[in-house]
């Protein structure tokens, strides 16, 4: 919440900017705070719209607000049948296309980073400063059965066990 702002610069936090309202409360606090900017480009959850790149540059141009990474979520990236993979190539489009529209603008763009784990082995190709590996790093998929463009010898991590006694 932005009534915890303080917080995050304490510790030194990098909070998500969820959308320009809540940049615009961030940026109120007054102090300088790190954040990334969520784009929407299609989950429809969390994130600035990718159509709104007016309310970008001004979270971007905020004098608070230590912009220091941009990203957005593939929210069908684990899927491999054809109508996700092309909704998931739609979703990197419209980022891509919105990247380009904010060095229109004159900004130089923060860190990039669109990838989670199934970003990663589904779609290797993309170039990103960063990728969010969730799952992968306990050595696993979310179900056994997945299957993904790249391959990887993923091994668990942990493993729990326990005894019944009754």
């Amino acid at each position: 919440l932005p009534e915890r702002a303080a917080e995050l610069v304490h510790h030194h936090l990098i909070q998500a900017a969820i959308d320009y309202d809540h940049a615009r409360e961030l940026n109120a606090f007054g102090k300088p705070v790190l954040v990334h900017i969520k784009i929407d480009t299609g989950m429809h959850r969390l994130g600035e719209n990718c159509n709104n790149p007016t309310e970008i540059d001004k979270i971007l141009r905020s004098p608070n607000l230590e912009v220091c990474g941009i990203f957005t979520h593939l929210c069908a990236a684990d899927s491999t049948q054809a109508d996700d993979i092309e909704f998931t190539k739609k979703q990197i489009h419209k980022f891509y296309i919105l990247l380009d529209q904010l060095r229109q603008l004159g900004h130089t763009l923060p860190k990039v980073h669109i990838q989670g784990s199934y970003g990663v082995l589904n779609y290797p190709e993309l170039q990103c400063d960063y990728a969010r590996i969730g799952i992968a790093l306990y050595g696993t998929l979310s179900s056994p059965d997945d299957k993904t463009k790249l391959q990887l010898d993923l091994r668990p991590v942990l493993a729990l066990k326990a005894k019944v006694t009754l």
